[in-house]
């Protein structure tokens, strides 16, 4: 999700896009109309019948380490000037030639999220693509094809055409409440309402949070 674009929170956590897919794909290719999931959550059902006909070769296990980032790779990676015994690899930090600065750490508030084990923690790593998707400026606009997802996880975003960005004007539809970037022209308790009021299975207390260090990371 990069798929998220490019407002991001803490330069980690909350980036702008949402991630929610907009169309699904049937077998057979039919055509369907849109049907923009928002910030509902993606639970893909998948026709196990599906991918019958497809056949899947097993690349074994991503447990190679690289030398220089100690990134994990399938010996599959390997380059071809390189030995089994001494892998290299191209795709990570090209042979040590590529020096990237640590990851910066989060505002501590958003860390005892990611660490804690109360129910607020629980809820934010269950919901995460949820909470993201509840502060995007704009959404995700794609067809999904579900044909070749049966299978255990880490799901694969699958996508079939081009991704879209929806951009709405700055102000709602009459009759309609403000959502993404709608949101950011509302003084910070209106918008955690309406955020709220869209999402009744997240946490109010997790939803401040994030947005508290969001207009934190944006006023610095």
């Amino acid at each position: 999700m990069h798929l998220m674009y490019n407002l991001y929170l803490t330069k980690n956590f909350l980036l702008g896009t949402s991630l929610a897919p907009i169309h699904r794909l049937p077998l057979g290719n039919q055509s369907i109309d849109d049907d923009e999931l928002e910030d509902e959550s993606t639970n893909i059902k998948v026709d196990p019948q599906a991918n019958r006909y497809l056949n899947r070769y097993y690349l074994g296990k991503m447990d190679v380490s690289c030398l220089h980032c100690k990134a994990l790779h399938w010996m599959g990676e390997n380059l071809t000037n390189a030995s089994l015994t001494h892998p290299l690899f191209g795709t990570c930090y090209l042979q040590g030639k590529i020096n990237l600065p640590s990851l910066i750490a989060p505002p501590l508030a958003l860390q005892e999220l990611y660490d804690g084990n109360d129910k607020r923690s629980k809820s934010f790593r269950l919901h995460t693509r949820e909470y993201n998707a509840t502060n995007a400026f704009i959404s995700l606009g794609a067809k999904l094809d579900t044909r070749v997802l049966n299978g255990r996880r880490p799901l694969s975003f699958t996508i079939h055409g081009e991704l879209r960005h929806r951009t709405g004007s700055l102000l709602p539809q009459p009759g309609h409440e403000a959502i993404y970037s709608q949101l950011y022209i509302y003084d910070p308790e209106s918008a955690l309402n309406a955020r709220n009021n869209r999402n009744p299975h997240l946490r109010r207390d997790v939803l401040k949070t994030i947005q508290d260090c969001l207009l934190a990371s944006l006023c610095n």
